[in-house]
């Protein structure tokens, strides 16, 4: 292994040793806390299975996990902007939303599908289990909109425009449009790659020169690691500017940062 990647994932690790240990201790989380603090075990977690992954060589499986790590790091930095408690808000409404939607739908299909009908009253396809779901949801969601004073039709905007709103906020420490650069030419690129459609079947499949066919493999390896890395690094001093952590950003932060960056230029 290259010595400097040798190196990137080894304070990587020791990083992520000491804010296991510091996570949990502030108990009296806001909001925005708790939504940080929660993102952070998905943010390591996925980051050291791209690590994994890459020593296996198996970069396209590396490749889709770095796309939901683009994704959800986009939609942090959104919810930092303004009115923060707000945006939370709609966003816990978004899912009941979503539950509302995925309960009635399997309702509708066992109505259609009687075959399909479980006695067992746990099952997702028990009708009288359906029926409590979709009430509980209706009346959390109430919930969460009368105790937020929110829009009944109010939802989290879509990736894109969350980075356009971000690249217009000018977050601390990222330069003029790398927000949208981020949305087209990493989470765009990839999403074929993720959901295997014929584009991302076409990217994943070439012939030899024996004409048979052959898997190809995502070619910038390096991008895998330092950015996925760095996408945890800047989680990480979310965590502390937002006293989620209640001490100075360890120097360890800016060490990995500055591997990340010459691992890129090697």
């Amino acid at each position: 292994m290259d010595p400097l990647l040798e190196e990137l994932i080894f304070k990587f690790s020791q990083l992520k040793q000491y804010l296991d240990s510091e996570i949990n201790k502030n108990e009296n989380k806001s909001y925005l806390q708790n939504y940080l603090s929660f993102q952070y075990f998905p943010f390591f977690d996925y980051t050291e299975s791209i690590i994994n992954l890459y020593e296996k060589g198996n970069y396209n499986a590396a490749t889709v996990l770095l796309r939901t790590l683009v994704e959800a790091h986009m939609y942090v930095n959104y919810f930092q902007i303004n009115d923060w408690k707000h945006k939370l808000s709609v966003l816990a409404k978004d899912g009941f939303d979503i539950k509302l939607k995925t309960t009635r739908a399997l309702k509708e299909m066992i109505n259609k599908y009687p075959n399909l009908v479980s006695d067992n009253p746990d099952s997702l396809l028990n009708e009288d289990r359906l029926n409590e779901l979709i009430t509980l949801n209706e009346e959390r969601k109430k919930d969460v909109i009368q105790t937020n004073s929110l829009d009944q039709d109010e939802k989290t905007p879509d990736l894109f425009a969350v980075a356009q709103a971000c690249d217009k906020a000018d977050i601390k420490g990222s330069v003029p449009g790398q927000f949208q650069q981020m949305y087209n030419l990493e989470y765009r690129y990839i999403s074929p790659l993720a959901h295997l459609n014929l584009e991302g079947l076409h990217s994943l499949i070439d012939r030899n020169e024996q004409g048979e066919f052959v898997l190809t493999k995502f070619k910038n390896h390096k991008v895998l690691i330092s950015e996925s890395i760095g996408i945890c690094i800047a989680l990480t001093k979310d965590l502390f500017e937002n006293k989620v952590i209640e001490s100075e950003i360890p120097k360890l932060t800016f060490e990995i940062e500055e591997l990340c960056n010459k691992y890129l230029e090697t």
